[in-house]
């Protein structure tokens, strides 16, 4: 997914910041809710790290291994503008992934 997401709609998708990734002036910017988070990058940890919740909701230490109940990847999905038919994706809701829609051969998505 390429471009900014809003914090409040990065958040309310269940992703997490790691704060030790961030400087001093960001959190703060953060707090002040004046940042918009960057693309993001898929891995293993997207669903199997959250944070602690020490900067703000969403954003604090990370905890690896823990699962991140409130990710909601559907919605990740359905932000993305390749997606045209949105509806399979936002049915989902945080915590659940619906693997019979989509499975990953290690090069694409497949049905």
């Amino acid at each position: 997914m390429a471009g900014d997401l809003g914090r409040a709609t990065a958040l309310s998708v269940g992703l997490k910041v790691d704060s030790d990734a961030l400087t001093p002036g960001l959190i703060t910017a953060l707090k002040q809710g004046q940042v918009n988070l960057a693309t993001i990058g898929i891995t293993c940890a997207l669903c199997h790290s959250t944070v602690d919740d020490s900067i703000v909701r969403g954003i604090g230490k990370r905890l690896d291994g823990w699962p991140n109940r409130s990710l909601n990847v559907g919605a990740i999905i359905a932000l993305s503008p390749a997606i045209t038919d949105k509806s399979p994706y936002t049915s989902w809701g945080p915590g659940n992934f619906d693997p019979r829609l989509h499975a990953f051969d290690g090069r694409k998505f497949i049905r």
